[in-house]
């Protein structure tokens, strides 16, 4: 996973990254019928992408905020599992 962290000033730093996935399923699957392999359901592909970013300032001595945020997006061509979600989160963290 490709990641770049940077600093931008002495307290606020930085970080995005990016990760790909692709899979391929191939196997022999058993109770598949005619339908199943038009719709093309026996030769199932994934790519599944993740792509992120965050900051971390220290706002005090020890004291840090981390504001992160995750996109999701899992595509394939069966449609029940296509997927996709945005998270964010907010981290306090205090160094001892």
């Amino acid at each position: 996973m490709p990641e770049l962290s940077f600093t931008i000033t002495e307290t606020l730093g930085g970080f995005v990254f990016g990760w790909w996935q692709h899979d391929r399923y191939n196997i022999e699957r058993l109770n598949v019928d005619a339908a199943d392999n038009i719709l093309g359901i026996g030769e199932r592909e994934d790519n599944l992408y993740e792509v992120g970013g965050g900051l971390t300032w220290e706002f005090a001595n020890s004291w840090s905020l981390n504001p992160e945020i995750l996109y999701i997006y899992d595509d394939t061509n069966l449609l029940a599992n296509e997927y996709s979600s945005t998270e964010i989160w907010m981290t306090i963290r205090k160094d001892f």
